[in-house]
């Protein structure tokens, strides 16, 4: 090889690599939300999450995992649907309250949100989104690490047909195995029933330019004036439904879209919330992946 082919050619591997590189960087995933300390919570904090490695996610949750990213030399990107809405800068410097807790760990790793221009909340209108505990002022919102969050696939909130509804009645019959009809007060009386089609609603629904549907459906709430903490299979159910139907998860809010890994398809985001646990969960529609970052308090 004559010597200006061998420059030629070395100068195409370093492009190549600083390209794998500076994808390798841009491929993460977090969220800034309301602080949830309550002493504190008027104040912001964000939770770096996921990370690709370039063929599939990874969960941020430990600190061996986070110790490699210096997140001071990266201004990231805040996503509300879809659309960037403003920028920040993260600094570690919030303090571990229990440090030789592991469990502890993806409940209490939070970073420091410095903005880069106004602040951003958007507050939480509909009371959706909190934890276990309590309702934010404020909803979370997605930030990627470099600004790559498209959503090619148009991901929009919709309102259900009822064929989809019957197309999902035989998975939730599957799924609810004990459905009761509780009275409510005083005495709170549950008696047990038959799943019927009429006792399911739809919630929520979100369909994206091919027709594939994320749909949120369980148990109507009519049936659901109970003493006590209720089965979580009457909570709201999440389906992917296209050319195949499967069950997503339980107790989750749909968060955000996009395509947070440069591979042309899109991942959506929730915010999960149950009992002794919460966090947030990334899937992926086209192969059915899921990745959950979750915390226990006790």
């Amino acid at each position: 090889m004559k010597k200006t082919e061998l420059l030629t050619f070395v100068a195409m591997m370093l492009v190549l690599h600083m390209a794998k590189v500076a994808q390798c960087e841009a491929n993460m995933l977090g969220i800034i939300q309301d602080s949830p300390n309550r002493k504190d919570s008027s104040t912001q904090v964000t939770r770096i999450l996921f990370r690709n490695n370039g063929s599939q996610w990874e969960i941020l949750n430990t600190m061996d995992k986070l110790r490699e990213i210096k997140t001071d030399s990266s201004r990231w990107t805040i996503i509300n649907h879809g659309q960037s809405i403003g920028k920040l800068i993260i600094r570690d410097d919030i303090q571990l309250r229990f440090p030789d807790c592991d469990w502890c760990f993806t409940r209490d790793k939070l970073f420091r949100p410095i903005f880069v221009g106004e602040k951003i909340r958007i507050p939480d209108e509909d009371n959706k989104f909190g934890d276990w505990v309590r309702n934010f002022p404020n909803r979370p919102l997605v930030i990627v690490s470099q600004p790559q969050y498209a959503d090619e696939e148009k991901w929009a909130e919709l309102d259900v047909a009822d064929s989809v509804l019957a197309n999902l009645y035989p998975k939730l019959k599957e799924i609810i195995k004990h459905p009761h009809h509780c009275e409510g007060p005083p005495d709170y009386a549950a008696l047990q029933i038959e799943l019927k089609q009429s006792d399911i609603e739809a919630f929520t629904a979100y369909s994206n330019n091919r027709g594939d549907m994320l749909v949120s459906a369980s148990f109507h709430p009519k049936h659901l004036e109970c003493d006590g903490p209720l089965d979580k299979t009457w909570y709201p159910i999440w389906f992917f439904v296209a050319d195949r139907t499967e069950m997503i998860g339980f107790n989750l809010e749909f968060l955000d879209a996009g395509d947070y890994d440069g591979d042309g398809k899109t991942e959506v985001i929730f915010e999960y919330t149950g009992y002794n646990e919460d966090g947030y969960v990334l899937y992926e529609p086209e192969s059915g992946k899921k990745y959950e970052y979750l915390w226990k308090y006790h």
